[in-house]
């Protein structure tokens, strides 16, 4: 945390107030957060159901000497035993296919058999779900089951209580599939919004992986009466983050409020004018994930004279390297 601050404090200060651009007022105007979005998948029907172990069929048979059912599993070499007539090879056929192979078994034994299988459960089809969900583990993936079904049978997205208000702790803009070991080009906000090119259809063996949203919080420091980080929420604008954080203090200068935005290392710096915005001359800037808000104080003049101020917050070592640059 203490090269992150330093760095942030350089970031904010390095540039005199009047050369920094003013912030827009809706994030997709900041230059440093304009993230291309994937552009998911062509819609397409979902693969033929196959048969994998562990799955739990129902089978009904029909024969001269009357009707039986048993529940069989598919075991680990892809059979299904069918008592007092053997075993037959199921693993990867459609229900259809596996039908009739299994007939084709117990004719064997009885030439005017008839059997039915029917699905009872697909416990060998499994997605995983790794991350921030509220249930992260194997899901049974039925047949049909969407992106957005498979994140809500996980418990959906994890959230936490921030101040009393339960907010995400997930980065639903940053999670995609996985499948056979390449993540597809969709995310899970455009699929939990229905959109089809994200919600595509999950297949057995996909892993679905879903940030935490550690790195989406929003700082506020400086003038404030508690600075502080917490999660952000989107809508989150300047004004709503500044109450969080107590509000300002009676030294800060409201008409220079920093917010940072994009790489720690070559991060984007903006200038925003609280008079105008308590006034009604200018928009309440709306926040994106990891945006630090610096409020200055009235009294500093110098970038120096502030990062002797800010000797409180930041380690000894950590404001000197600063100080050097």
């Amino acid at each position: 945390m203490r090269p992150l601050l330093s760095v942030l404090v350089i970031a904010a200060f390095a540039a005199c107030a009047p050369a920094l651009p003013v912030a827009p007022a809706h994030p997709d105007g900041f230059q440093a957060s304009q993230v291309e979005t994937p552009p998911g998948l062509d819609p397409k029907e979902p693969s033929p159901f196959r048969l994998f172990p562990g799955d739990v069929l129902l089978l009904k048979l029909l024969s001269v000497d009357g009707a039986e059912s048993w529940t069989v599993s598919v075991d680990a070499r892809g059979d299904v035993s069918v008592p007092g007539y053997g075993e037959a090879h199921v693993g990867g056929e459609t229900l259809t296919e596996a039908e009739r192979l299994v007939e084709q078994r117990v004719r064997r034994l009885d030439t005017f058999a008839r059997v039915a299988l029917t699905l009872s459960d697909p416990g060998g089809h499994r997605a995983s779900a790794l991350g921030a969900f509220e249930r992260p583990g194997l899901v049974v993936v039925r047949p049909g089951m969407k992106v957005s079904e498979v994140i809500a049978s996980a418990g959906g997205p994890k959230t936490v209580l921030e101040a009393g208000e339960s907010v995400d702790a997930s980065d639903l803009d940053a999670g995609t599939l996985v499948r056979d070991g390449k993540a597809l080009p969709l995310t899970f906000a455009r699929a939990l919004q229905g959109d089809p090119r994200h919600d595509v259809f999950v297949e057995p063996g996909d892993t679905l992986v879903l940030p935490s949203a550690s790195g989406r919080r929003i700082t506020v420091l400086g003038a404030v009466k508690t600075g502080r980080s917490f999660l952000f929420r989107r809508g989150m604008r300047l004004s709503e983050a500044l109450g969080v954080a107590g509000g300002t203090t009676a030294d800060a200068d409201h008409g220079d409020v920093r917010v940072l935005r994009g790489p720690l290392s070559h991060p984007k710096v903006y200038r925003c004018n609280l008079r105008k915005l308590f006034a009604g001359e200018a928009s309440d800037v709306e926040l994106a994930p990891g945006d630090v808000i610096f409020v200055t104080e009235s009294a500093l003049a110098s970038t120096s004279q502030v990062l002797q101020r800010l000797t409180p917050l930041f380690a000894a070592t950590a404001v000197g390297i600063a100080l050097a640059r």
